[in-house]
């Protein structure tokens, strides 16, 4: 299927800045989509969030900058300020920024809340192994000169997060889904979506619009490696070369749900949502997306807006 460019500017590239004898560079290594979600004391208002993988953020080796498109036809690198919030549980590979840029300057979009897919309603689809699922993120050989060009990644749900699955690096076991497609290391903290034939999402429907058969199932965490010896000759685990199996890891989206309904998040969402009710003359109108309010923590930033 043509997948919806809503998919495709939901998501932003993750970099770090790089100086060496050639001067500065900048160093691609991760994506992060954004979210709307709704504010519990005003509705329907909804705060604004960037989702990524928590590893994309421990690995940086500094200031994590977002790679947004602008309206101008360029792209921007916009310094993630602190603020993440992780999980509790320290094997859950999720990290969540309340912020989002400005969108009188930047191009892009969120992923609405109805879009993920919780447990209840991923056993009411009856989503499965064999489902198809779509990526959008970064392929760091081609990430885009002047603005960010996202690819799109298809597979399969090859097994579903039954039992927990064992971090080497961690010691700790996590949930996750197997697919079948060919992550990369660009594609960490990418979207997946579950697309269901309109017969299944909607059943006795017609003209479904094809957007809404997709599902936030997850993010992507990894992949998984054959290691493998460069020759017959090697006997320290420094001689093996990891091959590409084909098969990625994706957290469930209710780890990323647990975040942001967590105590930290939530009770930040109370605070914006009253320094709205306060400045209600600073909001100013964005087309087909409601009233962003400015951001309680940085002006540069819209955490907040109205969501239909």
């Amino acid at each position: 299927m043509r997948v919806p460019e809503q998919m495709l500017k939901c998501v932003c590239f993750l970099c770090v800045q790089r100086t060496s004898t050639q001067g500065d560079s900048w160093r691609y290594g991760g994506t992060g989509f954004f979210v709307a979600v709704p504010c519990e004391t005003r509705p329907p208002r909804a705060l604004i969030y960037v989702v990524t993988a928590r590893h994309c953020i421990d690995r940086a080796g500094g200031p994590v900058h977002l790679r947004v498109n602008r309206i101008d036809g360029d792209s921007e690198f916009l310094k993630a300020e602190s603020g993440w919030a992780f999980s509790a549980d320290p094997a859950a590979d999720v990290a969540v920024l309340p912020w989002a840029p400005p969108p009188d300057k930047y191009e892009y979009t969120f992923l609405p809340p109805l879009i993920l897919l919780t447990p209840e309603r991923r056993a009411q689809l009856g989503i499965g192994p064999g489902d198809e699922l779509i990526i959008t993120g970064l392929f760091t050989e081609r990430y885009g000169r002047q603005r960010n060009l996202p690819i799109v990644r298809t597979g399969i749900i090859a097994a579903m997060p039954d039992e927990p699955l064992f971090d080497e690096n961690t010691g700790l076991e996590y949930p996750a889904y197997v697919a079948e497609v060919r992550s990369i290391g660009g594609l960490s903290g990418s979207p997946v979506f579950a697309y269901l034939p309109p017969e299944r999402a909607y059943p006795g429907a017609e003209n479904v619009d094809p957007r809404r058969c997709l599902f936030l199932l997850g993010i992507v965490r990894g992949h998984w490696d054959y290691k493998t010896r460069k020759t017959t000759l090697a006997f320290s685990d420094d001689e093996l070369q990891a091959v590409n199996m084909g098969m990625a890891l994706i957290t469930p989206i209710e780890e990323v749900t647990r975040v942001i309904h967590g105590p930290e998040l939530t009770a930040s969402r109370s605070r914006a949502a009253a320094e709205m009710d306060e400045k209600p003359s600073a909001m100013t109108k964005q087309p087909g997306h409601g009233e962003p309010p400015p951001s309680p923590s940085d002006p540069g930033g819209v955490p907040g807006r109205s969501v239909d």
